[in-house]
């Protein structure tokens, strides 16, 4: 049965979108609401593809298996997605921030697909966080607050939107109740027309 879901208000038709840590319980919910609002989706991801993605040849959803942290991991996602969507662009990419997730490698990676954005006059750059909980995990947040202002400021005025969110929610990859929030999350990211870095917090979490 397809994902796909042709009357959704948020409409991402044949926007190609590339969404890093696919496979992860978070990372399968935000690529099923990209399907439903009609995206091309990439799942990148060093682990199995999720069955339940339905990838196929000529689908919607595809796979790359990929690891972001190498240095030649965003020309091999761009050699992806002109080789199975036949596109010469990105619109969106999605980083799944997983606890315990190197910095320095996303943001070259989102730095790069940024600047293909860029050229094209649009495109938005997403970071969504797993969890926040403890020091640790709140040194990553600052990381990627500060990478997503520099993405703002060197891509901002070509027409790419630098974001990050904190989910803040508990539950499984099947749990109807985490899959509402992340489609609320892509609605409200997706709508924006600012460029500036969005910090939104689920109403699942105290922080401020």
């Amino acid at each position: 049965m397809s994902i796909i879901n042709r009357t959704n208000p948020l409409n991402l038709q044949y926007r190609v979108c590339v969404v890093t840590s696919a496979f992860s319980p978070l990372g399968t919910i935000i690529c099923k609401t990209l399907l439903k609002a009609n995206a091309l989706v990439l799942g990148v991801d060093t682990r199995p593809c999720d069955p339940s993605l339905n990838a196929g040849l000529g689908t919607h959803f595809q796979c790359e298996s990929c690891d972001v942290d190498d240095v030649e991991a965003a020309e091999r996602v761009l050699r992806a997605v002109e080789e199975k969507f036949g596109a010469e662009r990105v619109d969106g990419l999605v980083n799944i921030v997983e606890e315990g997730r190197e910095v320095a490698g996303l943001e070259r990676f989102a730095g790069q697909l940024a600047e293909v954005m860029g050229r094209e006059g649009r495109g938005a750059v997403v970071n969504v966080f797993e969890d926040v909980d403890g020091l640790e995990e709140g040194r990553r947040v600052e990381l990627v607050m500060d990478m997503a202002k520099k993405l703002a400021a060197q891509y901002g005025e070509s027409g790419v939107r630098s974001t990050v969110v904190l989910p803040g929610f508990t539950g499984d990859a099947d749990s109807t109740g985490a899959y509402q929030e992340a489609k609320t999350h892509m609605t409200a990211l997706m709508k924006t027309e600012r460029y500036v870095y969005v910090l939104l917090i689920s109403p699942a979490t105290n922080t401020v």
